[in-house]
């Protein structure tokens, strides 16, 4: 079975960051995970990720969209600035209470791959990796 090598938390809420980590602990479906309770912080660690593993970023990326400091928009417009060789392999999926339309619509335009609600499932995390990652399995 294959696992992720880093997965990003990325959320103001450290509660929902706290059960998104433990999920994906308890599946161990992730070599590493990290969590961040602004999005200038991870993007920060990105860059510092990239540049101890040959410019590659983290495999999966769950991403609030309303935070403050930096929104999750904005982060996504840092994000798209970029240049990894496998930025485009990165799957970015929000996690939201709710959801506007306008924030959909902007976020797929900067290349969200899913939304989903808070908290992170099981079943969430198992439709994300059956439909991007299918050599990964949940037990």
């Amino acid at each position: 079975m294959e696992n992720l090598n880093s997965v990003l938390l990325i959320d103001d809420d450290d509660i929902t960051n706290i059960i998104s980590h433990k999920l994906l602990q308890s599946l161990d479906i992730c070599e590493n995970v990290h969590s961040f309770s602004n999005a200038i912080d991870a993007l920060d660690y990105i860059h510092e990720y990239s540049a101890r593993n040959e410019n590659q970023s983290p495999e999966l990326i769950l991403l609030d969209v309303n935070m403050p400091v930096m929104s999750g928009i904005e982060f996504l417009k840092s994000w798209g600035k970029l240049n990894f060789s496998n930025r485009d392999k990165v799957v970015i999926v929000t996690l939201a209470t709710g959801y506007d339309g306008n924030d959909i619509v902007k976020a797929k335009k900067l290349g969200v791959n899913e939304f989903l609600l808070k908290p992170l499932t099981r079943e969430g995390l198992q439709e994300i990796l059956h439909k991007y990652y299918s050599k990964i399995v949940i037990k």
